[in-house]
């Protein structure tokens, strides 16, 4: 259970830039995502998303209304997460068929949740995790996980003949 003091999740707005791409017959743009900002914020004109900057060659908007929360069944990805050189957010998109806009679904902090998102053929971008959101994961973890000790497994000596089980019945199927 998380202390008084730290929220049960954290409400966040996503930043995406959208950029021209000039040299591939393919594709005319690129998405990625530059971050998250903390807090609750509403668009100027009450849609799901808000351009905040544009320029001949790119778009950056924000998608308000997400939130990050937290399971003691993701501890173990959280606590590698955190371990990690760079901790990362990830952000989980599809593309909107309608205005072939790329949307985010949902944001996390697991390594698997993300992994399992990436291998069902949605995109997964990762940001850098904030200041604010490392301290409320690293309380969660300290708090509801405990690394398993590594175990040294015992080596077989294949030079000597295994133990008969009392059920061996020589292979033979009856």
């Amino acid at each position: 259970m998380l202390p008084q003091s730290l929220p049960e999740s954290f409400e966040l707005s996503i930043l995406m830039q959208k950029s021209t791409i000039t040299n591939n017959i393919w594709e005319t743009e690129q998405w990625s995502a530059v971050g998250v900002v903390i807090g609750e914020r509403d668009t100027d004109d009450g849609s799901d998303r808000e351009v905040i900057f544009s320029d001949a060659n790119s778009q950056q908007l924000i998608f308000p209304g997400y939130s990050i929360s937290l399971h003691k069944d993701e501890c173990e990805s959280y606590y590698y997460n955190l371990l990690s050189e760079h901790p990362r957010i990830f952000i989980v998109c599809r593309t909107d068929e309608v205005d072939n806009t790329m949307e985010p679904l949902l944001v996390s902090a697991s390594y698997d949740e993300a992994a399992a998102y990436h291998e069902s053929d949605d995109e997964v971008y990762t940001v850098p995790m904030p200041a604010e959101l490392y301290q409320w994961l690293e309380a969660y973890v300290l708090e509801n996980y405990l690394p398993e000790k590594k175990k040294k497994r015992k080596l077989t000596n294949w030079k000597e003949p295994a133990p008969a089980s009392a059920n061996d019945d020589g292979g033979c199927l009856q």
